[in-house]
C-alpha cells in the first residue's frame, strides 16, 4: 500500500497481503501478454452479484469478508466502475457459490441468479416488533 505518495513507505503489518497482491499482478500481467489466447468463461455480472447478496441478505461488508476482498473492491465492481481482476471476481463468486447461489448465465431469458440447493440456509426476515398497545391514547 503507497501512503502519502511515498512509494518508500509501505505498510508493515500485513507484508503477506502486499505480496500475495503483487504476484497476483504480476500473473495477470503474464497471462495477459505472453498467453494472449482468447478465453471464453462465464463472468458474473453486477447485477448479479447484487442479485445474489440480496438472495442471501448479506451486506456489502459479509460479501467482501466471505471472499476476502476489499469492501471497496467490492463496491466498485458492484457498480461496474472498473474493469475488475479475474481473481477478485473469482473469489466473490466462489464466495456467493460456496453459500448456495447459482448464477444463470444471459440467454434469450436474461441473466439471474438462485439458490442452487434447497438447504441453504437463508436467514429469516427481519421483523420489526411494535410495543404492545395498552389500549389507550396518550
Amino acid at each position: 500500500m503507497w501512503t502519502s505518495g511515498n512509494p518508500e513507505v509501505i505498510n508493515q503489518k500485513n507484508p503477506k497481503i502486499i505480496l500475495n497482491t503483487i504476484i497476483g499482478f504480476i500473473l495477470d500481467l503474464l497471462v495477459a501478454t505472453i498467453i494472449r489466447l482468447p478465453i471464453v468463461m462465464l463472468m458474473i455480472t453486477p447485477r448479479q452479484i447484487r442479485a445474489a447478496r440480496a438472495l442471501l441478505d448479506w451486506s456489502q461488508q459479509e460479501l467482501a469478508d466471505k471472499a476476502i476482498v476489499s469492501l471497496n473492491a467490492l463496491a466498485r465492481l458492484e457498480r461496474g466502475d472498473v474493469d475488475p481482476r479475474m481473481s477478485t471476481l473469482s473469489a466473490v463468486e466462489q464466495a456467493l457459490t460456496k453459500a448456495g447461489v447459482e448464477f444463470i448465465p444471459a440467454s434469450e431469458k436474461g441473466e439471474g441468479v438462485r439458490l442452487a440447493r434447497p438447504d441453504a440456509k437463508r436467514p429469516s426476515p427481519k421483523v420489526r416488533s411494535r410495543p404492545a398497545s395498552t389500549g389507550r391514547s396518550q
